[in-house]
């Protein structure tokens, strides 16, 4: 029974008003069909909980990050059980309808369905302090769904003061109330830009954790998605993703569309670039040129 109740210690029950900001991909069984999801929700709320914590590795040992990892999201195994994380969604009914998830591509577009933007629903969040701040920041700078690091699926949580309106300070505020023991400051050598205060050789931890953030200038949602997609087009190269059978990056170059009042505006966050050393050498594979410094530039250079 001790353990019963220690599992409720420290627990958090809040509730949160999302507004859909831009077009989310989300399927369940059905790909063709778009549905919201908790399990989408909890996978982005672990990813970004990995990328904020590579304070957690030793030497390339990612012992203590998965402990860590698993004593708050849960395990299959009987050490650490079920999860602390619990959340539920509400809402009357969600519009659907269909949208090109490449919208610079205007010649031959294909659509898709997904949850059409500008609605609303609450999520129930049950959870350590930490981690309800890891949700709020996750609302800045990352999306639900396919092609969430290209803008879509974005959201806002409506009912958090502090959220109304977003700028530098406060992504600051947000990422370092998630983990105080790796602190991110701002560079005053770059405007706008949040940077990783490392202690340690990030060049030996193969995996995406976060190193810096940056805001972009305000634009129509619909330009946004589109210069988005362009820039992607434009700078293509295995630093911004690739899918190469047998093998595939998700990109290390993370877009996400905030919006305040009722301008939008990208907000990108850089991951380590994780490449599969071993394989790559085994391999003779070359990645080439990294021209992902050319399409955040693009993306945040170009206004309304």
């Amino acid at each position: 029974m001790a353990f019963y109740i220690n599992r409720f210690i420290g627990i958090e029950r809040k509730t949160y008003e999302i507004e859909v900001v831009t077009p989310m991909f989300l399927s369940g069984a059905n790909p063709k069909k778009a549905e919201l999801r908790v399990p989408a929700i909890k996978g982005m709320l672990r990813f970004w909980w990995r990328a904020l914590h590579p304070d957690l590795v030793n030497n390339g040992n990612f012992i203590n990050l998965k402990e860590k990892e698993s004593e708050i999201f849960g395990d299959a195994g009987d050490k650490y059980g079920k999860s602390k994380v619990k959340i539920s969604i509400k809402f009357d009914k969600l519009e659907k309808y269909k949208y090109n998830p490449l919208p610079h591509k205007e010649s031959n577009p294909i659509y898709f369905e997904c949850i059409k933007e500008g609605q609303n629903f609450n999520l129930i969040l049950c959870a350590p302090e930490k981690i309800h701040n890891l949700f709020r920041f996750m609302s800045i700078v990352g999306g639900l769904g396919k092609r969430s690091r290209r803008g879509f699926g974005s959201f806002k949580i409506k009912n958090d003061v502090l959220l109304d309106k977003i700028d530098i300070n406060v992504l600051l505020s947000m990422v370092n109330s998630v983990n105080v023991n790796n602190l991110f400051v701002l560079d005053n050598k770059i405007n706008n830009q949040i940077i990783c205060k490392n202690s340690y050789d990030d060049q030996k931890l193969i995996y995406p954790f976060l190193k810096s953030i940056q805001m972009g200038k305000e634009k129509s949602r619909d330009k946004l998605l589109k210069d988005i997609g362009q820039a992607s087009h434009d700078h293509n190269s295995d630093y911004t993703g690739f899918a190469k059978a047998p093998n595939r990056l998700a990109s290390p170059v993370y877009v996400n569309i905030i919006k305040n009042k009722d301008k939008y505006i990208p907000v990108i966050s850089t991951l380590n670039t994780a490449f599969d050393i071993e394989n790559d050498k085994n391999n003779n594979i070359n990645h080439g040129v990294d021209s992902s410094l050319k399409f955040k530039e693009k993306i945040l250079n170009s206004g309304v």
